[in-house]
């Protein structure tokens, strides 16, 4: 049985070991594996297909990955919640999770005492460590909300838990890689408690970049929105492809297309 959520994000009348749901965030439970997800992820446990039950308010499903993920990058995870809808209360321990909001606004409350709103251009970080309990809901009562999730592995375990947030307007990330998060948070970027850098781009129709990973360094391309040809093969959204350790990458949008990019050592 899990422990109780804090009051401050919903805790009232429960008995012991039970969780109430925020009042606008009741309807809608996110599953992994067959069950809610309230447990540890892992390097083996990771989102492969999650469905709608409840209300059927929330979609999710993970995308382009290997069961074993991406190196350290170990899902990217697309969700959409409807109108007034949300996820229940749900833990996570010992996993990073990157969140970008692609439409809508999203509120994401936790047992830290953090009650935001994010929206399209934000980017936060999640470090559960030792544990943490978080809801997500969507803020508009008349229009959903999609985002995009990255799970990445920690360098070590335990880590404290905390969360930081931070936006990127469209002009700073428009026809180039804008650095998004980052191990030592440099040029404005979150901090991932993990050997991995996150970029952000949006391109308008034939827009194109070129980009290199690092020596050393492999990289996972993930297609927000529209549709791009990378390497002369076309991806829509939700598609994504790689990026091996001394390649390289020219990407051509088909149509305005919003991009992330991760990259990450490369497999030993």
């Amino acid at each position: 049985m899990w422990e109780p959520f804090p009051a401050r994000i919903g805790q009232s009348e429960a008995g012991a070991g039970e969780s109430v749901l925020p009042e606008d965030c009741t309807r809608g439970v996110l599953v992994m594996g067959g069950g809610n997800m309230r447990g540890q992820h892992d390097s083996e446990t990771r989102p492969e297909i999650l469905a709608p039950v409840g209300g059927g308010a929330a979609v999710a499903h993970s995308t382009g990955l290997t069961r074993d993920g991406f190196g350290v990058l170990r899902a990217i995870q697309e969700s959409s919640i409807g109108p007034g809808e949300g996820l229940e209360v749900h833990m996570h321990r010992d996993v990073e999770i990157l969140t970008f909001v692609v439409e809508g606004t999203l509120e994401h409350r936790d047992s830290l005492g953090d009650d935001v709103i994010l929206r399209h251009g934000d980017v936060q970080r999640l470090s559960a460590g030792t544990g943490v309990f978080q809801a997500e809901c969507n803020y508009s009562a008349v229009a959903p909300v999609r985002f995009v999730q990255a799970w990445v592995v920690p360098r070590r375990p335990a880590l404290p838990p905390c969360c930081q947030m931070r936006h990127f307007p469209e002009t700073e990330r428009s026809g180039r890689l804008r650095l998004v998060a980052a191990p030592d948070g440099r040029d404005g970027a979150v901090t991932v408690h993990s050997d991995l850098d996150a970029y952000s781009s949006v391109l308008a129709p034939r827009a194109a970049l070129a980009y290199t990973p690092a020596a050393g360094r492999m990289a996972w391309l993930h297609v927000v929105s529209g549709e791009i040809s990378a390497n002369g093969h076309r991806h829509a959204a939700g598609e994504g492809c790689a990026v091996p350790a001394g390649g390289n990458l020219q990407v051509e949008a088909v149509s305005r297309a919003e991009l992330l990019l991760f990259e990450v050592p490369a497999a030993s």
